[in-house]
């Protein structure tokens, strides 16, 4: 089959002999898409010409027909070619980008579920480098899609788009001076269900010059698909000795801050035995970087994509803290306002922090409730019995007197905004913030996550190994931590604080309430691991859903999340528009932060440290701490004291005003005289420690072990059952 270049080959030549459709030659020396600067004016434009049909190329990365990816970039400078597919539900279904006007290389991503079933409205692309865009739909063979990007920004459409008008005019963005153009186009027929794009890329014999081309294809269900095989045979030939006789004009190869990337997340991956991670890098407004590593699970095939769903834990707050700006920008609510007056039936354990609780403290931490996080990870309630437990939920410090980080308040914050609106926060937060970003495939409710598909699988080590754990619903947690979302979905969420709330035209939240977002509330005392790894660091403090610090004298909007199994750190940068998204599904490993760092290091100009040494070197050491205090711990222990009574006194149920019900049973074995139930994933063996405490070790993987000790009263009757000090349960009779 003959590829769409020589097909059109008359079309596209006839492109050279009109001048008003040839676009403005730069100056010799002037920044142009490739990856050098070919001295001689009269051979520029000739040499670009070739970079931009030749098809000596050969097939270097696939990838699954259901998936998407992109090439490494090799540059971290402002984006160049913007090119975005919109739908009637909103815009960034399909995007290609560059990362920069002197690399060539182009970025497709697409998240595949929009292709299947909507109709393409709309194509907006932007220059920085030609003074006219040509649209064009040559005869191509069926599904396939070539964007080469060089001096024409040719657009070769499928024959399913017809193009219906052109535009060109003048556009100035935030970061980048650009012509734009518009082409409007429709499909004729919608995308059959099943069939996904699937991006192959081509890369150059010319690759020490850095010179690639992405080719998008259409395939189905079963993977086969058809792509072009470019020019034949005399023209490859033809072209390849014109660019061979081009060579000795002077070309000065350029490698890009982020080169080595790729290499370096797979080896810091193997150092840490992280089964899978994702990572999305955004720069001006650009993705300049998403793709998946690895797998999502380990002694699976299934390979890790920027579109594989991982739970983000925490960075949630950040999006629960935006549902409540919406309505602040509404005059719904305001940051001030007692939670009583949303929520009546709102109280904690303390009737003055209940009654002078705002909306400003719930999302600050300032409120001194006690953390308690075995509430929600263990406990068998729903969202509205954990809520209304609230009330025995003691104080830890001082009302507003400092940072006490707790979740259950952003559960409440949640409510808050399903008391106003009339709505579930889960629906607010889909409606009002993913749908306009496009995040098609994040959500808040656990049973979505299994329908969406490609999700990453929790692991942890266990005795020195790492294990697959079974998944657990997290819905309970709502507005705390319960959305899932993938990298490039988490891209378009951090591009849009990045644009002060607009995304792609689309405006989401205002500017104020971003800044509000971003402003410092709750002061964060450091530590000497923040000191030692960041000299630079003068400050830390707690936003709205945010944690903000500075890092060689700039500011920095980030958080993190663990929930799980899973790890996730968002990073932004504002001022000079970058955010990094890294996830992993491995718990208690720091690489997402580590890979984070040497990203900021890459595109601001420092040379990159090894962080990920840096980081193991720390988890090293603490684990080594932990060690020590599991010997101190064990050498204490009164080896010969045996309990004071024989196991059925024990036996019982038990209660917390708090957590509710347990239940002591008999065991079955000498060494686990009893057990413990709590709720159904959280059952556990109780082994004699010494006395009347024993040793709790939960039967759900990865949950590890804690100590309950009994109290006995001057009647010899066991009356008490405390759960390592952070619950009480009284014996029932």
């Amino acid at each position: 089959m003959a590829g769409p270049m020589a097909e059109g080959s008359s079309r596209f030549a006839s492109i050279w002999t009109n001048p008003m459709r040839v676009p403005t030659i730069p100056k010799a020396g002037a920044n142009f898409p490739a990856s050098a600067k070919i001295f001689c004016p009269a051979r520029w434009c000739f040499s670009i010409w070739i970079c931009s049909v030749c098809r000596i190329c050969r097939m270097v990365e696939a990838r699954a027909p259901s998936a998407m990816s992109m090439s490494p970039f090799r540059s971290g400078s402002v984006g160049a070619f913007d090119a975005i597919f919109s739908s009637p539900r909103g815009p960034s279904f399909f995007r290609a980008r560059s990362p920069s006007s002197r690399n060539p290389t182009m970025d497709l991503i697409s998240s595949p579920g929009s292709w299947k079933t909507r109709r393409l409205t709309e194509v907006i692309c932007r220059s920085s480098l030609v003074g006219k865009a040509i649209l064009m739909a040559p005869t191509v063979p069926p599904r396939t899609m070539r964007m080469p990007w060089m001096l024409t920004n040719m657009v070769m459409l499928p024959p399913r788009i017809t193009a219906a008008s052109t535009i060109t005019h003048p556009r100035t963005t935030p970061r980048m001076d650009a012509l734009s153009m518009r082409a409007k186009v429709r499909w004729k027929e919608p995308l059959p269900v099943g069939e996904s794009p699937l991006l192959r890329q081509e890369s150059h014999l010319f690759s020490f010059f850095g010179l690639s081309h992405p080719v998008l294809e259409w395939s189905g269900r079963d993977g086969a698909g058809r792509r072009s095989s470019g020019p034949g045979p005399w023209l490859r030939a033809a072209l390849l000795l014109l660019a061979l006789l081009l060579l000795p004009t002077g070309i000065v190869a350029q490698a890009g801050p982020m080169a080595g990337l790729d290499h370096y997340v797979e080896t810091a991956m193997a150092d840490w035995e992280i089964p899978g991670l994702a990572l999305a890098v955004v720069h001006g407004d650009s993705i300049l970087h998403a793709r998946g590593y690895g797998v999502t699970f380990l002694g699976g095939n299934e390979e890790v994509d920027e579109h594989t769903l991982f739970a983000i834990a925490s960075t949630t707050k950040a999006m629960t803290s935006a549902t409540l700006a919406l309505l602040v920008d509404e005059g719904r609510l305001a940051w001030d306002d007692p939670v009583q007056l949303h929520l009546p039936a709102f109280q904690v354990e303390d009737a003055y922090v209940s009654r002078e609780l705002t909306i400003r403290d719930l999302l600050t931490h300032r409120a001194g409730t006690a953390r308690l996080d075995n509430l929600w990870i263990a406990s068998p309630f729903d969202r509205a019995e954990l809520l209304s437990r609230l009330r025995y939920l003691p104080l830890a410090g001082g009302f507003r007197a400092g940072y006490d980080y707790n979740n259950h308040l952003y559960i409440v914050a949640g409510e808050v905004v399903t008391a106003v609106v009339g709505q579930a926060w889960d629906d607010v937060l889909a409606r009002r913030i993913f749908e306009p970003l496009g995040m098609e495939r994040s959500t808040s409710r656990a049973r979505e996550v299994e329908l969406r598909g490609n999700t990453a699988h929790s692991h942890t080590r266990i005795e020195g190994e790492v294990h697959v754990i079974p998944r657990r619903d997290y819905d309970i947690i709502g507005g705390a931590g319960a959305v899932w979302s993938s990298a490039w979905e988490m891209a378009q969420w951090a591009r849009l604080h990045l644009n002060e709330g607009e995304v792609d035209g689309v405006r989401v939240l205002s500017a104020d309430r971003i800044r509000e977002l971003h402003a410092p509330v709750t002061v964060i005392p450091g530590d000497s691991v923040m000191a030692r790894l960041h000299p630079t660091n003068h400050f830390q403090a707690y936003a709205l859903g945010w944690r903000l610090m500075d890092l060689h004298g700039q500011r920095v909007v980030h958080h993190s999340g663990s929930i799980n199994y899973t790890r996730t750190q968002l990073t932004l940068v504002p001022d000079d528009g970058i955010a990094v998204v890294a996830m992993a599904n491995l718990s208690n490993s720091n690489l997402q932060l580590a890979l984070t760092h040497w990203i900021l290091d890459a595109l601001q100009g420092r040379e990159p440290q090894d962080w990920s040494a840096l980081y193991l070197e720390l988890d090293a050491r603490s684990q080594e701490a932990s060690a020590r205090s599991r010997v101190a711990r064990d050498e204490a222990r009164l080896r010969d004291v045996a309990p004071s009574l024989p196991a059925e006194a024990y036996v019982g149920l038990y209660r917390d005003d708090l957590f509710g019900d347990i239940r002591i049973d008999a065991g079955d074995a000498p060494d686990t005289p009893l057990t413990l139930h709590y709720s159904a994933e959280y059952e556990a063996d109780l082994h004699p420690w010494h006395g009347d405490t024993f040793r709790v070790v939960w039967r759900r993987p990865g949950a590890g072990e804690t100590f309950l000790t009994f109290r006995i009263d001057l009647r010899g009757r066991v009356v008490l059952a405390d759960l390592d000090g952070f619950a009480a349960f009284v014996r029932q009779p």
